[in-house]
């Protein structure tokens, strides 16, 4: 018997059951962050708004499609997003 290939496919197998564990405990929201936060729309494309907070920090969050012809560009509005570290925030609720 050939030990290194057995421990290196044990190994392999293992790393592989640990991402498969990763990548499902990420999509259920275990390293999602809610936030809230004043921002004014500067810009609506087709599922996306680029928005300023009161900061001046620009970002993109994604909108469902159903609601982007209601956004109003130079408005205030209050936004709740989800985010984590891997996807652009997505938005929650909004509020004029």
């Amino acid at each position: 018997m050939n030990w290194k290939k057995i421990f290196t496919s044990k190994l392999l197998i293992a790393f592989i059951a640990l991402l498969i564990v990763f990548l499902i405990v990420e999509r259920i929201g275990f390293f999602n962050t809610n936030t809230g936060t004043v921002v004014t729309v500067l810009e609506v494309n087709e599922d996306t708004m680029l928005v300023e907070n009161i900061q001046n920090e620009q970002f993109i969050v994604k909108v469902p499609k159903i609601i982007t012809p209601l956004l109003i560009e130079n408005n205030e509005y209050f936004i709740e997003y989800e985010y984590s570290n891997w996807s652009k925030p997505n938005l929650v609720y909004i509020q004029y």
